[in-house]
């Protein structure tokens, strides 16, 4: 059995990032299936039902989400403008072992890049930041991060950010801390942001 991740060796390379989203985004009792993963598959868990949550955006640039496959999808789920109160979308039935791969447009450029394999972007790069958690009452949490900018940009991945229900992402590899680092500082403003917006 897992242990929670701060119960593990692992406590001092875990960036706040992970904090956050296991503090604030839910409860305490979610537990961290694995270290995030940097163009990983997002397979769904179980045979039903997911859901897809937007948390926030801290980018420059205009961008929407769209489910771009299985099949011929075609999605749009949501765009920087989606208010953060909108609660979760229902995407549909699916079998277990289904990939769900998501596409960013970025207005501003007219680039688009998708979760998964890097060779699926124009720039060969990995632009989707993908973690695992199980919450207390047995469901997969999967949050992802979108970095928006060609040839990697800041590598962030807090451009555009959502979380999926009955999703996971196998591991494959693992960013370096300076990358988790940079999405922990982004997220962590997100709240103080919208409020100064409102502010004015």
């Amino acid at each position: 059995m897992r242990l929670p991740f701060c119960f593990t060796a692992r406590w001092p390379a875990v960036p706040l990032f992970l904090f956050l989203t296991l503090a604030v985004v839910r409860p305490a009792a979610a537990v961290l299936l694995d270290e995030p993963v940097l163009g990983g598959q997002l397979l769904v868990a179980n045979d039903g039902y997911v859901t897809v949550e937007y948390l926030g955006s801290d980018a420059g640039y205009f961008s929407s989400v769209y489910l771009d496959s299985p099949g011929n999808a075609d999605l749009w789920l949501f765009d920087k403008a989606t208010p953060l109160d909108q609660g979760p979308l229902d995407l549909g039935w699916f079998a277990a072992g289904t990939e769900l791969v998501f596409r960013l447009e970025v207005r501003n450029t007219g680039r688009s890049f998708f979760t998964g394999d890097a060779l699926r972007n124009p720039d060969g790069l990995a632009h989707a930041l993908a973690m695992t958690q199980l919450d207390g009452q047995g469901v997969y949490l999967t949050t992802v991060g979108f970095e928006d900018l060609f040839n990697g940009g800041d590598r962030d991945f807090n451009d555009l950010v959502f979380r999926l229900t009955n999703v996971i992402d196998p591991p494959r590899g693992v960013p370096a801390p300076a990358v988790l680092a940079l999405m922990a500082i982004g997220l962590a403003g997100l709240p103080l942001r919208r409020r100064t917006r409102r502010g004015r």
